[in-house]
């Protein structure tokens, strides 16, 4: 899915440098995780240990056990243990969602390309998340290694190996915004929307992947609210 037709109604023209009008506009994305399959999850496992202090076997195997369940409940937030179901995009209005349907390593693959062609064709164009310098770009970065796909150029302007890598200017996250720059705060999208008087999150990005298997439509849903609430945030601090 992309938007294929010219995007119309922007509010602000720039000239090049052959005095061409081109359309400026904000693009506002956002993306959705769920975490590896069962197996994939216990060859990444860590080796755990219980507590040096227990002597119990039950008590052992039940620290263990809780360890084990602690890594798979964060699996969805890391590119090493988790994977994109779903990339929403957002353009004067109008959401387009790029997901896997039926959750495979080869959809997932899908809905990396489907996305990153659609950043090609919009590159030029000032790309807004929530936390997407954090968290999005380099779990989409991430996930493209692993299936071999070229990752777009114009998201960073800095060299693959350095000690970081800078986003090109264009690049932007609403929440840095919201936080004056300080990396440290990072103030969820569902408190600076209420403190606005907008209506706030429907739920949380860590049940996702559960409403995704159980009510696709309703997890899809999930994530149109959060591009709408992203960009109504942008509007008044962007």
């Amino acid at each position: 899915m992309a938007i294929a037709e010219p995007l119309e109604h922007t509010s602000r023209h720039d000239f090049g440098p052959v005095g061409m009008r081109e359309e400026r506009h904000h693009i506002v994305f956002d993306i959705e995780t769920g975490p590896l399959p069962s197996h994939e999850l216990n060859r990444m496992m860590p080796s755990v240990k219980a507590k040096a202090n227990l002597v119990d076997p039950k008590k052992i195997a039940a620290d263990i056990m809780a360890k084990e369940d602690a890594f798979r409940s964060r699996a969805a937030l890391s590119p090493l243990t988790g994977q994109v179901l779903a990339v929403g995009v957002r353009v004067k209005g109008r959401n387009t969602i790029f997901h896997q349907g039926e959750v495979s390593r080869e959809n997932e693959s899908k809905v990396l390309s489907e996305f990153f062609d659609f950043f090609r064709k919009h590159d030029s164009q000032t790309w807004v998340g929530w936390s997407s310098h954090q968290f999005d770009w380099s779990f989409l970065r991430k996930r493209s290694w692993v299936h071999g796909l070229h990752f777009p150029l114009g998201v960073y302007d800095g060299i693959v190996g350095q000690k970081w890598l800078n986003f090109r200017r264009g690049i932007l996250d609403a929440q840095l915004a919201w936080d004056e720059g300080n990396h440290t705060i990072r103030t969820s999208l569902d408190s600076a929307s209420k403190m606005l008087g907008l209506s706030g999150k429907t739920g949380s990005g860590g049940d996702f992947a559960k409403l995704y298997k159980k009510d696709q439509d309703s997890a899809l849903a999930y994530l149109e609210h959060d591009l709408e609430l992203t960009d109504q945030v942008w509007e008044i601090v962007g």
